[in-house]
C-alpha cells in the first residue's frame, strides 16, 4: 500500500545532451512480473531511486542509484538491496556495485555483494566481477537450477570471480553450504 510512483522524463538519447531518467518512489517490483514471467524469475520489493541514460561528449552514460526495500527473489525474502552503477567513458565500462543487507534476530549484516565492471563492447570477456555472500538463503536458486535439482534449501557463503559474458558467464571460486539439502532430479 501507500503512494507508489514511477516517472519517466526525457527520451531515448541520440545526441549530446539527450537523456532519459526513470525515477522510482516506493514502486512495487511486482509491477514488472509480466516482463519476467517467461524467465521463471520473480522479483519482489519496493524500489526507490533513479536510473539515467544520457549522451555526453558523444558517448553514452549510464548512472543509477537504487534501493529496494524488502527485496525478494523467487519468493525468498533476502533483505534491503542497494544497486549503484556508473558509466566510464575512458574504458567504455559500467562500474557495478550491489549489496544486500539482511536484518534478522541476530543483528544486521551484509549477505551479498557484487562489485566490478561490465565491458559491453569487449566480446567474450565483458564481465570482471566479484561476488561475496554470507549466510544467504539459497532457496532462490531453485528456478535457476531446476533442470538439475529441486528442493534446494539452506544457507551459503563464499567468494566467486565472474568473467565471460552475461550469456555465458564463467564462475570460479569457493562456496560453502550450511544446513543445506537438495534433490537431484535424475536420482530423486
Amino acid at each position: 500500500g501507500g503512494n507508489s510512483k514511477l516517472s519517466v522524463q526525457g527520451e531515448i538519447p541520440k545526441a549530446n545532451g539527450d537523456s532519459l531518467t526513470v525515477t522510482f518512489n516506493h514502486w512495487d517490483l511486482s509491477n514488472f512480473d509480466a516482463l519476467t514471467k517467461n524467465t521463471g524469475i520473480n522479483f519482489d520489493g519496493f524500489i526507490n531511486g533513479i536510473f539515467e541514460v544520457s549522451i555526453f561528449k558523444d558517448s553514452p552514460t549510464i548512472v543509477s542509484d537504487l534501493t529496494i526495500d524488502k527485496f525478494g527473489l523467487n519468493d525468498v525474502l533476502l533483505g534491503k538491496a542497494r544497486l549503484i552503477n556508473t558509466w566510464n567513458n575512458i574504458d567504455n565500462s559500467v562500474f557495478v556495485k550491489v549489496q544486500i543487507i539482511r536484518k534478522g534476530n541476530a543483528g544486521t549484516g551484509k549477505i551479498f555483494s557484487l562489485d566490478g565492471f561490465y565491458y559491453p563492447f569487449k566480446g567474450d570477456s565483458s564481465l570482471r566481477l566479484t561476488a561475496d555472500f554470507n549466510r544467504i538463503n539459497i532457496e532462490f536458486l531453485n528456478p535457476f537450477l531446476s533442470d538439475l535439482f529441486h528442493g534446494i534449501e539452506g544457507k551459503g557463503k563464499g567468494h566467486l570471480n565472474i568473467s565471460g559474458t552475461p550469456a555465458k558467464p564463467v564462475i570460479e571460486g569457493k562456496a560453502v553450504l550450511d544446513r543445506a539439502s537438495l534433490i537431484v532430479n535424475y536420482l530423486n
